[in-house]
């Protein structure tokens, strides 16, 4: 025989009820156990299918009313559900307490279905067999399937956020690594310009020191033309004065033309005694103009008119003069 989950006991008199109770946990999902269904007329033995029906059945609804409480199918019932150790919700269909509820039940708790209260009442009564039965009705799957659907809309929400910021995370490492990479560019450009700038010093301090040297060697050139200049002055001095010995008085053209290169070449003067500081600034191109390249090939010497005249070799008097002197 099937087991239900809910025998339904009632009075003929509470069947419009009945039918309504029976169609609320029917829609919920609730097997129930009603004579009118399972005891077709000519069912032999039909106490002993009840029996079998409330030994086998999950739990037991009973609808209270001042008819039900007098009938002895109903009281049999409920007592032999009682005896069997079965969960009784007891319904409150009709009447009050003092008319409705059977002796032995003063203290039960029931459930009121009168009037406006058979909507509350029945979702009551569908919660509690629920709970006891460990099954879910169809407006809690309803509720569970909406809550179900709801987290899910939620964890697909969240994991539409979550993608969106692992895209913008990417982004940004990608921005990162190249901001990184820029910084690195930059790092490695100072470091050029650093190794620039120590080989343009170095080139200055090696440019400083060949300015030194020129310059060193400018005054030593410098000492040696002032050297050459005061011998070859001494030289025509003597050369005139053998002339004058020898009466050979100098012509007073010759005798001009050598004052007059006697006065330029002791005037020359290859070195300037006072020492330049230099100063190591950048020139901007636009306030100097850069100084042209003389080509030696094109530069015009002085002829050297008119010349000097040419002397006699020195006697032996001269030279030994010129020892003595020496």
């Amino acid at each position: 025989m099937a087991r239900y989950q809910v025998f339904l006991s009632y009075i003929n008199q509470d069947a419009e009820v009945m039918w309504r109770v029976y169609n609320d946990l029917h829609y919920e999902g609730i097997s129930v156990w009603i004579d009118q269904n399972n005891l077709p007329p000519g069912t032999p033995a039909w106490f002993r299918l009840i029996q079998n029906a409330i030994h086998n059945c999950g739990c037991f609804v009973v609808l209270w009313s001042p008819e039900s409480v007098n009938s002895d199918w109903v009281c049999e019932e409920l007592y032999y559900a009682k005896a069997q150790g079965k969960q009784i919700y007891p319904l409150m269909v009709a009447g009050d307490p003092q008319t409705a509820v059977p002796f032995g039940f003063s203290t039960a708790q029931y459930t009121d279905v009168r009037g406006d209260r058979y909507a509350d009442g029945i979702q009551k009564l569908v919660r509690s067999i629920c709970d006891y039965l460990n099954i879910e009705s169809r407006t809690q799957a309803h509720e569970r399937a909406q809550r179900e659907q709801s987290l899910s809309d939620a964890i697909r929400t969240q994991i539409e956020q979550i993608e969106r910021a692992r895209h913008f995370v990417q982004k940004m490492a990608q921005q990162r690594h190249q901001v990184t990479e820029q910084i690195r560019m930059l790092q490695q450009e100072e470091q050029r310009l650093h190794d620039r700038i120590e080989t343009i010093r170095l080139e200055q301090q090696n440019l400083l020191e060949h300015h030194k040297m020129v310059s060193l060697k400018e005054k030593q050139a410098a000492a040696r033309h002032n050297d050459l200049s005061l011998e070859l002055q001494d030289m025509v001095k003597e050369q005139l004065e053998l002339r004058r010995q020898n009466g050979i008085p100098p012509t007073d053209y010759v005798s001009d033309s050598l004052n007059a290169e006697l006065s330029d070449f002791a005037s020359l003067s290859l070195y300037d005694d006072d020492e330049t500081v230099l100063d190591w600034e950048p020139v901007d191109p636009q306030q100097h103009a850069p100084t042209p390249i003389i080509d030696p090939t094109q530069m015009q010497t002085r002829p050297l008119t008119p010349p000097f005249p040419e002397l006699p070799p020195p006697s032996a008097d001269d030279k030994s003069a010129r020892k003595r002197k020496g």
